[in-house]
């Protein structure tokens, strides 16, 4: 009788093979390795290859430098100055406005912590981030809906959609036109 007869599948013949092979290799084996039973020798007429011992040295950690750029802030929900919700109907979205101190970049972060904070208990949030509080205080918040006109630095949120952050961030120049108080963008 054929093997192929034997077999209740045979044209997956190539897969128990493959199976089998994958077994060997996943036990620490190979096909081609053969070794007596209960015994770490090879079986009489296999063939011995020599193997060879690879010692990776854990990497060694870099020295501390002094010139690092220190962490950033991060959001706290002490840094909330105004906050609305709005659309409660639909799952409800938080506007807030926050201030802090730091580079754009590092008050796009806050930016994005305060929309984190806010997403726990509403669908939606958009976050104001403002760079000093010299510069909240010549805002002007709309009660209504959640706005302020200028001297932010990082509008940043997430729509009752979901998605991804939508940040928008001020720039130097409207910085600049609006005679901000604060120092977060030079004056050119």
């Amino acid at each position: 009788m054929s093997a192929s007869r034997m077999t209740p599948f045979p044209q997956c013949s190539w897969l128990l093979s493959t199976a089998a092979v994958l077994v060997l290799a996943a036990c620490g084996g190979s096909a081609g390795d053969s070794t007596a039973a209960g015994s770490d020798r090879p079986a009489a007429g296999s063939s011995v290859r020599p193997s060879a011992e690879v010692t990776v040295a854990a990497p060694t950690p870099a020295p501390a430098s002094s010139s690092a750029a220190p962490a950033g802030p991060r959001f706290g929900p002490d840094m909330v100055r105004k906050m609305l919700v709005t659309k409660k109907a639909k799952g409800g979205q938080a506007n807030a406005v926050v201030v802090a101190s730091g580079t754009p970049t590092q008050l796009l972060d806050v930016g994005k912590g305060c929309v984190e904070h806010f997403r726990r208990t509403y669908k939606a949030a958009f976050c104001y981030v403002f760079g000093s509080q010299a510069d909240f205080a010549v805002t002007t918040w709309n009660e209504q809906e959640g706005l302020v006109d200028k001297c932010w630095i990082w509008y940043v949120g997430i729509p009752l959609a979901g998605g991804d952050y939508m940040p928008m961030e001020m720039g130097g120049i409207s910085y600049q036109q609006d005679r901000c108080p604060g120092k977060v963008y030079p004056k050119s």
